[in-house]
């Protein structure tokens, strides 16, 4: 019984002793707790906030609602970012400082709800557009112009189209502004000429007759003609022919096969050769009158291939005159024919 009571008062010491070796502990650590915040002061400025007990432990805190505010001086600022929500604490300062304070920047063209540099105030609300820029092209035609050339090289009346024409291109280019990622304007930003239009060149003739010395200079690399008045015709290709000379004086019946009336610089062709409606210019090859061993030329000029012959078969063809005279003048020749562009 003796040994009982010994063991059960030990036990009951023991028990003393643990509870009073807790206290002093404890009241070890608040001690230490207390000098650490006193030599650490929290900075005026700081605006730190505990959300949640839970959050602090590491937890989840959907459920949990408890909030430490530990520098009750900071200021609430809600800032609404396309969707998002950023609670911002901050003591004093502008917008701008509240928003490079937790790293939100703005684009080239965002915008804000309020100046940036707007002081801050508790509760403020501030909503910041997302603005972005995107370019968009459209293209119409630019008409081309036609340019009447007179030239002496034919025969008053004629008309020949020397160049074609080209429409240009005119780009616009519009501005498409997103706001938050829905396209809220379209601004027209500019206009450019994208392709240059080229002019249609007519020669219209003023002539009412050609001097047989008429020169023309001709350029194989470049296949271009040059005439005495420097009126210069694009030619795509060549045939040497066997010409003769035809008339309708003293006819009745003066229709060529295309359904025109005979004229100069309509000429009879074998279709087989040079299709009829051909456009072309042609070089006769003529007699050497000066002597010096070279033939001299005589220019027909623009013709069109109008006419059939019962005679005109392959690289031959009939040049028209107005007269049978000159016809009889001009006999047989060889000549070249430039065939033009369509």
């Amino acid at each position: 019984m003796e040994r009982q009571k010994r063991k059960f008062h030990s036990i009951e010491f023991d028990a003393k002793r643990l509870t009073h070796i807790t206290w002093i502990i404890t009241a070890s650590i608040v001690c230490l707790m207390c000098a650490f915040i006193f030599t650490h002061p929290i900075p005026e400025d700081s605006a730190l906030k505990i959300t949640s007990i839970r959050q602090l432990l590491g937890g989840d805190d959907r459920d949990s609602f408890a909030v430490m505010d530990m520098d009750v001086s900071a200021t609430e600022v809600k800032v609404h970012d396309n969707g998002q929500v950023h609670t911002i604490y901050v003591s004093d300062g502008t917008i701008a400082n509240a928003l490079e304070t937790v790293g939100i920047t703005l684009g080239e063209f965002d915008e804000l709800s309020v100046d940036d540099d707007t002081q801050i105030s508790d509760g403020m609300h501030v909503y910041i557009t997302r603005v972005s820029v995107e370019e968009e092209y459209t293209y119409e035609p630019i008409p081309y112009e036609t340019v009447m050339q007179a030239s002496p090289s034919l025969y008053t009346g004629n008309e020949v189209v020397v160049q074609d024409g080209i429409d240009g291109v005119r780009q616009y280019t519009y501005d498409l502004i997103y706001k938050d990622g829905v396209l809220t304007d379209r601004v027209l930003a500019g206009t450019d000429v994208y392709v240059k239009p080229v002019n249609r060149v007519v020669a219209y003739g003023t002539s009412t007759s050609i001097p047989p010395t008429s020169s023309v200079t001709v350029s194989t690399t470049s296949q271009l003609l040059t005439l005495e008045d420097g009126t210069q015709i694009p030619y795509k290709s060549y045939i040497d022919v066997v010409a003769t000379a035809y008339t309708t004086e003293g006819k009745s019946f003066k229709i060529t096969k295309s359904g025109a009336t005979a004229q100069y610089g309509i000429i009879a062709v074998d279709p087989k050769v040079i299709p009829l409606g051909t456009r072309m210019y042609i070089v006769v090859e003529d007699e050497d009158e000066d002597g010096d061993g070279v033939p001299d030329i005589l220019i027909y000029g623009y013709a069109v291939a109008g006419d059939t012959g019962g005679y005109i078969k392959g690289n031959r063809v009939d040049l028209f005159y107005d007269t049978l005279a000159t016809c009889i003048d001009f006999g047989r020749k060889n000549a070249r024919v430039y065939i033009l562009e369509e």
